[in-house]
């Protein structure tokens, strides 16, 4: 049992050294106002924090997404675009075997053919990489989208 030596006031048992330490009065209510309120500060601070950090996932993941939407219809146009180029030198290359163009015509035609071939190789590694990031930031690791077991 706890018990308190008159004479000199020592303590014996720590729960009551623990109970006499504490405030009373006006004083505990105060200190118990201010704890609760810091409490409810650091809860609506991390609440605060929180919803930045969803807002922040969300606008991730949106840029991922127009990011590819955008770099998908740059693809497209430059698969049109080497279409177009193989066309523009088949023709000069005819008309050249004809006797109707200019080799110089021809070496524009085919630098403009390696060019297209460039851009498609390029956007298509440029799709690649956004849908990579589209991944991530959808929080989905290795295998977590389109995989099959």
């Amino acid at each position: 049992m706890a018990w308190i030596k008159k004479d000199t006031g020592t303590l014996k048992d720590p729960k009551i050294v623990d109970l006499l330490a504490q405030p009373k009065g006006a004083e505990a209510y105060v200190l118990w106002d201010a704890a609760l309120f810091e409490a409810g500060a650091n809860r609506a601070a991390a609440a605060a924090k929180l919803a930045q950090a969803r807002l922040d996932a969300a606008d991730e993941v949106w840029r991922a997404y127009y990011t590819l939407q955008s770099d998908r219809a740059q693809y497209d146009a430059a698969k049109a675009l080497l279409v177009a180029a193989i066309d523009t030198f088949d023709a000069v290359k005819r008309a050249y075997e004809m006797g109707l163009s200019t080799l110089p015509e021809l070496l524009d035609a085919e630098r403009d053919l390696f060019k297209a071939r460039a851009q498609r190789i390029e956007s298509r590694s440029d799709l690649l990489v956004s849908s990579a990031g589209l991944i991530f930031a959808s929080g989905a690791g290795p295998g977590g989208i389109g995989a099959t077991r």
